[in-house]
């Protein structure tokens, strides 16, 4: 009789303590990338990553957000704000007097990836999207100074897809 009231007891902490909101540290994080905590820049916020054999990681304040470069190849700005795909279709990329779109990599509601620069030059390929993190609106874009291949825009957009919340909410 004890050995099946010790069993319940067993089975019903097992069944009760996988219950609830996941920590980040339980978050799965992909091999060949890291964790990577926003705190410091008074960001409440993780996000996935490029590991250090993608090269140096710099972490640093950028305007009202943090810019992470990992490496050549990845370099992002993450900062509240709000949804301005449409604004940056029609007006920062359509109507540039500086650069001539050649295409769009990928359009989506919360995410566009376009191809784009000099007449007569090699062309450039970005990336902005919004993550919604809580009631907080981010914008995540590529470094306007990278120079980035269109798979390096589309892990960087995996990358910005996987911004959360240090600490989840409550429910």
């Amino acid at each position: 009789m004890k050995k099946f009231f010790l069993i319940g007891i067993v089975s019903a902490l097992t069944i009760f303590s996988s219950c609830g909101d996941k920590g980040p540290e339980e978050v799965p994080v992909p091999l060949g990338m890291v964790a990577c905590d926003l705190s410091e820049f008074g960001m409440d916020l993780i996000i996935n990553i490029p590991d250090s054999t993608h090269g140096p990681t710099e972490k640093f304040t950028y305007g009202e957000g943090v810019q992470i470069n990992v490496g050549k190849a990845f370099g992002i700005m993450i900062k509240p704000g709000t949804n301005e795909i449409e604004y940056m279709k029609s007006t920062e990329i359509g109507k540039s007097e500086v650069y001539k779109l050649d295409k769009y990599i990928l359009d989506e509601p919360t995410a566009i990836i376009w191809s784009w620069g000099f007449e007569g030059q090699p062309t450039q390929n970005r990336l902005y999207c919004v993550v919604n993190v809580g009631d907080v609106t981010y914008e995540v874009m590529s470094d306007p100074n990278g120079e980035f291949s269109e798979e390096a825009c589309k892990k960087m957009l995996e990358c910005a897809r996987t911004l959360r919340a240090k600490t989840p909410a409550k429910s």
